[in-house]
């Protein structure tokens, strides 16, 4: 039960938030704070606890007593033989019973294969003198009958409300008089009251203004920017932090460790491995490097020329 209390608890909410009143209340109503609301949703929970302790004794007592019944007056009789007094009365009145049963199969059989004519697809009355003179005939009859489901509804009622009286979501009363149900009462002013407090629209529209307030309009501005289609990416203080300071490690680790700067992506996209020397990069071209490498050939020629002229002067 308390389950499906709380199932149809938010149900209702979500009802009262689309603005379904009636699947609530029974006439028109407006979802605000009231005297009687504040009042009720103040005491609801000491309430309802009261009204769930008093339907729990109340079904134990009433479900013990029923089991005491069906055990000492129909299952000890029938298996011992004794105190058989509910079976002596049945045994008395079976004529009656008889009868009522009789008469009311007598009538289904009747209703179905004589008063009621199919054609075309649809169904009408046959033979309507016969059904005023049944229905005359059998109008004492109906009356007992009357009196036994008279009986039965008083039980199925009674069943009903001890079941459900520890529940105040629903009105134990038709619909028309719900507002006699004080429990019931307690329980609709009190969703009154939460949801004008918590509906879900209105925490939005105040979380929105809140941060109007605090962030000095650019809430205002991104919401013109979604309305215009622009998607604005700003990288937020902590990410800008975390870039500078990984660049600066970066740096550092690079001017320490030059050998570390020809394992680099873009030195290894640009130039090719012949032109990185012990992990210092040349940039010298293919022409510029046989320059260089003509030049050392062409110093020991001037070197091997030097000593003849000196031999020359002495």
């Amino acid at each position: 039960m308390i389950m499906r209390s709380m199932t149809l608890h938010r149900s209702n909410l979500k009802g009262l938030y689309k603005g379904d009143i009636y699947s609530i209340y029974n006439s028109q109503k407006t979802i605000r704070p009231s005297k009687p609301g504040i009042v009720c949703w103040m005491g609801l929970t000491g309430y309802q606890a009261a009204i769930i302790c008093l339907g729990m004794v109340i079904q134990t007592v009433v479900f013990f007593i029923c089991f005491l019944f069906l055990v000492f007056l129909i299952i000890i009789p029938v298996f011992y033989g004794r105190n058989i007094i509910v079976f002596e009365i049945a045994g008395k009145a079976w004529p009656g019973w008889v009868t009522l049963i009789l008469v009311t199969a007598l009538q289904h059989v009747t209703a179905k294969f004589a008063f009621i004519k199919k054609e075309a697809g649809t169904t009408d009355l046959n033979n309507r003198e016969s059904l005023f003179l049944l229905t005359y005939l059998l109008f004492l009859i109906n009356t007992l009958v009357g009196l036994v489901v008279a009986i039965w509804r008083m039980v199925i009622t009674a069943l009903y409300n001890i079941v459900h009286l520890g529940r105040i979501d629903i009105s134990l009363l038709h619909r028309t008089a719900e507002s006699y149900d004080p429990a019931y009462r307690y329980y609709t002013h009190s969703l009154k009251v939460e949801v004008s407090q918590s509906h879900p629209v209105m925490k939005a529209f105040c979380g929105l203004l809140v941060d109007m307030m605090i962030e000095g309009g650019r809430v205002g501005q991104k919401m013109r920017d979604a309305e215009e289609g622009i998607q604005e990416n700003r990288p937020s203080k902590a990410t800008s932090r975390r870039r500078i300071r990984c660049r600066w490690q970066l740096l550092y680790t690079l001017v320490n460790n030059p050998s570390l700067l020809g394992s680099r992506k873009h030195f290894q996209t640009m130039q090719t491995s012949e032109s990185i020397l012990n992990g210092t990069p040349k940039r010298s071209s293919k022409k510029g490097s046989k320059k260089e490498t003509g030049k050392p050939a062409a110093e020991p020629v001037q070197s091997t020329e030097t000593p003849s002229n000196r031999d020359k002067t002495d």
